[in-house]
């Protein structure tokens, strides 16, 4: 009974929120379709002359009282649709009053000829000289290979203006892409190349775009556009790390190498000595004495030279002549790796990619 108790609330609360989604959601796509319905009549009406309507059908859709949802997009059409209505009965000044709202708004907004009479299109002309905006057009994400293609990018000024194109990476370091007199659309083209002349390194980058008005140069306007860079190409190999010592075999004699020749010398000098004092006969004592003497000197003799020698020659040239081409055929080796991996780096392909946020 208590487990039931427990879980029922927890049931009921899970119940009500599931009621309560549902009911909203539709509500919302009812909003947004009703929008667009209302924006569609009102359209409808406009390109049948029958203005005074649709003009009221307009101004619900940018009412701050309208009870339904309406986008950035069907307020820009709203207001290019309420400028063009206004154009129609001659209101010009209302006509761009509304053609500028629709332009602050999103600058790439334009009237159509085939749509729009030329009356209509001189006024938004008119607008579009009263408005100074600049834009970027926001981009899909692109593949590209940088030695024989390029994407584009597409900014605007409203009109004339001395309009710059930077690309900044997550340093703040710009490369400027375009720096030129414009007026309207322009498609910028860019192939990864950085002003460095090093293609541009994965990461985050920013465009910025800056206009200065040629009507009033105290007119400036700004966009910006951020993205990703990524490299698409075979993978890398990785050189061969140098020969260890212990990889190697030992190119000289040890210093304890010497010391042991003579070590060796003075022992068979000893040893001459000792064992005819030891061992042998008195009759012959003199005679052994004598001989061992002349021993002795020549092992302590041979010692010194071996010594001297040895300290004078620690080279083991068999073993430096085997190290030297296990070195080279490793050098080899890594040549052709950073061959094949420079290869496969001309092959780099970019991949270009919308990003969302604020600074690279």
């Amino acid at each position: 009974m208590s487990r039931h108790l427990t879980w029922a609330p927890r049931l009921s609360l899970a119940a009500v929120l599931v009621v309560i989604a549902l009911w909203l959601v539709p509500r919302a796509v009812s909003a947004q379709a009703t929008t667009d319905e209302t924006l569609q009549r009102a359209i409808h009406l406009y390109e049948n002359l029958e203005v005074e309507r649709a003009l009221t059908l307009l101004r619900q859709v940018i009412s701050p009282s309208t009870p339904f949802v309406v986008s950035p997009a069907q307020r820009v059409t709203a207001y290019k649709y309420l400028g063009a209505a206004h154009a129609i009965l001659g209101q010009k000044d209302s006509a761009t009053v509304y053609f500028r709202a629709a332009l602050e708004r999103d600058p790439f907004v334009d009237l159509d000829a085939e749509e729009f009479t030329a009356q209509e299109r001189s006024l938004f002309e008119l607008a579009k000289q009263q408005t100074f905006a600049v834009a970027v057009r926001p981009m899909v994400r692109v593949r590209i290979d940088p030695r024989t293609e390029h994407m584009t990018f597409v900014l605007l000024s409203t009109h004339g203006a001395l309009l710059t194109a930077e690309i900044r990476d997550a340093s703040g370091i710009g490369s400027l892409i375009f720096e030129a007199e414009n007026d309207g659309v322009r498609e910028v083209p860019w192939n990864g190349i950085l002003a460095s002349g090093r293609l541009a390194p994965p990461g985050r980058y920013e465009l910025v775009v800056r206009g200065v008005s040629r009507l009033d140069s105290t007119r400036v306007d700004s966009a910006r556009l951020y993205f990703t860079v990524e490299h698409d190409r075979p993978n890398l190999e990785d050189t061969l790390p140098p020969l260890l010592a212990s990889d190697l075999l030992p190119e000289h004699y040890p210093a304890s190498a010497a010391a042991k020749e003579l070590a060796k010398g003075v022992a068979v000098g000893v040893a001459a000595i000792i064992i005819p004092e030891v061992f042998g006969k008195r009759e012959f004592s003199a005679s052994s004495r004598g001989l061992g003497a002349t021993v002795a000197a020549g092992g302590l003799a041979v010692g010194v030279f071996g010594y001297r020698w040895r300290h004078e020659h620690s080279a083991i040239a068999p073993n430096i002549a085997l190290n030297a081409r296990r070195r080279a055929e490793r050098a080899a080796t890594n040549d052709e790796i950073v061959r094949r991996n420079e290869g496969r780096i001309e092959e780099t392909a970019l991949v270009i990619s919308p990003a969302a946020g604020v600074g690279p």
